[in-house]
């Protein structure tokens, strides 16, 4: 969930950011900077309508949902479950 702004958000910041030696505050900047790239370069696209109509259509198809669905159960019975591998923990 993200962090909502708030007044005392800002007013904190300024006060961490008063504390700081001179020399720091660039690192503080730096960081802030590369925080922001990552959040631009990390959001989702945007949605394509088309292709949620098509999959509002597949999922509201009753008929492919009940094939889906003795599909998956059918695999599920038939592969059992998988044994634990003590590397993967």
């Amino acid at each position: 969930m993200p962090l909502m702004i708030t007044i005392e958000v800002p007013d904190k910041l300024a006060e961490a950011w008063n504390k700081l030696p001179p020399a720091r505050r660039s690192s503080v900047v730096d960081y802030a900077n590369y925080l922001a790239a990552q959040e631009s370069e990390s959001s989702l696209p945007a949605i394509v309508e088309e292709d949620e109509a098509a999959w509002d259509m597949l999922f509201g198809d009753q008929v492919r949902t009940a094939n889906f669905q003795r599909w998956a159960a059918t695999s599920l019975a038939q592969s059992g479950p998988e044994p634990l591998d003590p590397a993967k923990l």
